[in-house]
C-alpha cells in the first residue's frame, strides 16, 4: 500500500480511468485507487484477494462461522470484501435499519437477495423472520418459504398499506409485551421488513409513507427492522425521512446527487459497476465489492426450505384472507388537502425563485434571503435556505453566516431540480442566464 499526492490540476477521474490500463502493464492481479483526506491510497499486489466474492463460499469462511455462531451478531450481514480482501460482516440488528440505493444493473438486488438467503441458510423462522415487498416481482422466488410472515413479495400498494397497517400493530403489541414481561419479549423472533424499490409504494400515499416511517423510528424497541432500496434515489424522490437509516450501501450511481442521498458523500457515480459499492457505516465510508449469488443458487435453496414445517408459536403471520377484512381509512379531507396543496405551490414557486436568484451569486444567507423576498423575516429566510440545501443548491450545513452555492453552470444541476424549475416557467435559457450574473 502506498499514500500517493497528485498535483492540485490532476483530475481525480482521470486518474481512476488509467487505472486497469497501469493495472495490465505492471501484469497486477490487484490495483485499487481509494481516495484519503490527504491524498490516494493506492493498493498493488501481485496476488489476488484473499476471497472470491460467490456468496455461498463466503459464508463458509471462519470469519462467517464465527459471526454465526456468536451471540455478538444477532443477524450476520455479508456487506463485502475491502480493497486488501478482508471479509467485512455487520451486524444487521445493530444498523438498525439499513438503506440500498443505486442505478440499475449495479447489482442492488442481488445484495437484496444475498441477505434474504443469508437468514434462509442461518437463522429459523422461531430466530428470524421476513415480510417481502416488491412491486417488479423479482423477489417472488422466495414465496411460500417458512421464514415468510406474508406467503409472497407483497406487489400492489394496497396490500403493502394493510400489511404495514398490521406490521405497525405488532410492533405496538411487542413493544407492551417488552415493558410487561421482558422474560416473553425475548423469545419473540426478529422480525425484517424488507421493501425492494420502496417509492414505487409510498408514492403519493401518505398512509403508506407515514406508516412505514413510524415502524422504520420505533421497530428497532420491537425487533422490527427495515431494509430499503431505491433506484437512483435523490433527497427530492427520498420520500421519507432518512435519520431512521443511518446505515447505506451505494452501488454505482448516475450521479453525485443520488450518492449524497444514500451515504451522504459522493463517490458512488464513480464506481465500476458490477457489485461495487461504498458502505456507510455511522460515518465510516468503505470501499468493498459485493458478493454475488445466481438466480440457480436462490433456486435450489427455496426448493431446500420450501417444505420445511415452522412451528408459529412466536412468529407472526399474515395471510391475504386475514388482509382482505382491513378496510382502509378514507381520506374525507378534501377541503384541507386543497388548502395544503395551494399552500405547497406557493411555496413551491418562491423556492424556484430564491434558487434563481441564488444562482447569480457564489455564496448566501438566511439574511440575505429574508430581505430581498420576505421583508427581513429571518425564520422565513432560514425555511427556505434549508429548502435550497435540501434540493443540494447550497452546502455547509452547520454554517452560521454565509453557505456556498454549489452549483456554477446549467450542467451542475441534477435532472430533479431543472424539472422543478421548468414547472415553474425557468428555461434552460433563463437558469444559464442567472449563473451568467454570478458574482458575489
Amino acid at each position: 500500500m502506498y499514500l500517493a499526492k497528485i498535483k492540485g490540476a490532476t483530475k481525480l477521474s482521470k486518474v481512476r480511468a488509467s487505472t486497469p490500463e497501469v493495472k495490465f502493464k505492471l501484469g497486477l492481479a490487484q490495483l485499487q485507487i481509494i481516495e484519503k483526506q490527504h491524498g490516494l491510497l493506492v493498493v498493488a499486489s501481485e496476488q489476488g484477494a484473499k476471497y472470491e466474492n460467490g456468496f455461498l463460499s463466503l459464508m463458509k469462511t471462519r470469519e462467517y462461522l464465527n459471526a454465526t455462531s456468536n451471540n455478538a451478531f444477532r443477524v450476520a450481514h455479508i456487506v463485502g470484501i475491502d480493497d486488501v480482501g478482508n471479509l467485512i460482516i455487520r451486524d444487521l440488528v445493530k444498523y438498525p435499519n439499513l438503506l440500498i440505493g443505486g442505478t440499475n444493473l449495479s447489482c442492488k438486488s442481488i445484495a437484496v437477495k444475498c441477505i434474504i438467503t443469508s437468514i434462509l441458510l442461518n437463522y429459523s423462522p422461531q430466530k428470524v423472520q421476513l415480510l417481502l415487498c416488491d412491486a417488479t416481482a423479482d423477489l417472488d422466488c422466495f414465496a411460500e418459504l417458512p421464514h415468510l410472515i406474508y406467503p409472497r413479495a407483497i406487489q400492489d400498494t394496497e396490500t403493502f398499506c394493510k400489511a404495514m397497517l398490521v406490521a405497525r400493530d405488532e410492533m405496538e403489541r411487542r413493544i407492551n409485551i417488552k415493558n410487561n414481561d421482558h422474560e416473553e419479549y425475548k423469545k419473540l423472533p426478529i422480525a425484517v421488513v424488507l421493501i425492494d424499490e420502496y417509492t414505487s409504494f409510498i408514492n403519493g400515499n401518505k398512509l403508506a409513507t407515514e406508516t412505514l416511517l413510524d415502524i422504520s423510528r420505533r421497530g428497532r424497541h420491537a425487533k422490527i427492522h427495515v431494509v430499503l432500496t431505491a433506484h437512483n434515489p435523490t433527497k427530492e424522490n427520498l420520500r421519507i425521512d432518512k435519520t431512521p437509516f443511518p446505515i447505506g450501501m451505494a452501488f454505482q450511481c448516475a450521479n453525485h446527487y443520488n450518492s449524497f442521498a444514500i451515504i451522504g458523500k459522493s463517490g458512488a457515480e464513480n464506481l465500476a459497476g458490477n457489485g461495487e459499492l461504498l458502505f456507510s457505516g455511522k460515518g465510516d465510508i468503505q470501499r468493498l465489492q459485493g458478493p454475488y449469488i445466481t438466480d440457480d443458487e436462490v433456486n435450489s435453496i427455496r426448493l431446500k426450505y420450501k417444505s420445511e414445517p415452522c412451528n408459529h408459536d412466536y412468529d407472526i403471520v399474515i395471510t391475504p384472507e386475514y388482509l382482505d377484512t382491513i378496510e382502509l381509512p378514507n381520506d374525507d379531507n378534501k377541503s384541507t388537502e386543497s388548502t395544503s396543496t395551494a399552500k405547497q405551490s406557493a411555496e413551491d414557486k418562491h423556492l424556484a425563485e430564491i434558487a434563481i436568484f441564488a444562482f447569480g451569486r457564489k455564496t448566501i444567507s438566511s439574511q440575505k434571503i429574508a430581505d430581498n423576498f420576505f421583508n427581513g423575516n429571518w425564520k422565513r429566510g432560514n425555511i427556505f435556505l434549508e429548502m435550497l440545501h435540501d434540493k443540494g443548491i447550497v452546502g455547509d450545513l452547520n454554517a452560521k453566516t454565509t453557505r456556498s452555492v454549489i452549483p456554477t453552470c446549467l450542467k451542475d444541476l441534477s435532472p430533479e431540480v431543472i424539472d422543478f424549475l421548468a414547472c415553474h416557467g425557468y428555461t434552460a435559457e433563463a437558469i444559464s442566464k442567472a449563473f451568467s450574473l454570478r458574482g458575489e
